[in-house]
């Protein structure tokens, strides 16, 4: 961490990822982590160039010079405005969201690739209103009623509860996210890698959940 910093795809990193830099830093004051929140395609890339030591991302990557841990699942929710038709409800199914207009995100991200392969399975084609690669101007564009979204629920968890946007649960099929740490096989035995490995064991994330 002190040479080559960690990277983490953003839904993991905005909720979650700074509060493990601060444990890893009180436990170990002289290492200095380094951060980069990036999507799964890019930190993929990253690890195995040796240019970042450690990876957490939404997809079980299959490469023979990495080693990958499953790490936590996470399933997605559809968010929506207060005011939308559908806020009252508590669970959609995805076929409800056929030719409707969504906030994405980019092509390479972990989340996006789920979407789109859920998608395709179920021949649906909803309007892709918007891409973004920023999660906040996901929030935001969702707010102010340009599409609707898709999010592990831990990351909009707070706008929940301050009633700005409004969860449904995906009834009748499995769409989670599978979040796994990924580093180089040749950083195996790296005492680093495993201290801050066990710091993540530690500080796993206590996952929102909606009622249906």
């Amino acid at each position: 961490m002190n040479q080559r910093p960690g990277g983490c795809k953003a839904p993991v990193a905005n909720s979650y990822l700074s509060s493990i830099a601060i444990a890893f830093k009180q436990r170990f004051p002289g290492v200095v982590p380094a951060i980069h929140v990036e999507n799964s395609q890019w930190i993929l890339g990253q690890v195995l160039g040796f240019r970042l030591d450690l990876g957490i991302i939404g997809m079980k990557p299959q490469h023979p010079d990495l080693i990958v841990m499953p790490f936590f699942d996470e399933q997605l929710v559809i968010v929506v405005p207060p005011n939308h038709a559908w806020a009252k409800r508590t669970a959609l199914k995805l076929e409800e969201l056929d030719g409707k207009s969504l906030i994405m995100r980019e092509k390479g991200s972990g989340t996006r690739e789920l979407i789109d392969s859920a998608f395709d399975k179920l021949r649906l084609r909803p309007v892709i209103a918007m891409e973004v690669g920023s999660n906040e101007a996901i929030k935001r564009a969702v707010e102010g009623n340009l599409g609707l979204a898709f999010f592990p629920p831990s990351v909009v968890d707070a706008e929940i509860k301050q009633g700005v946007l409004k969860a449904l649960n995906i009834i009748g099929v499995r769409l989670a996210l599978s979040f796994n740490v990924i580093y180089h096989r040749e950083k195996n035995s790296s005492p680093l890698i495993g201290a801050f490995i066990e710091v993540l064991k530690e500080h796993r994330p206590k996952l929102a959940r909606y009622g249906t």
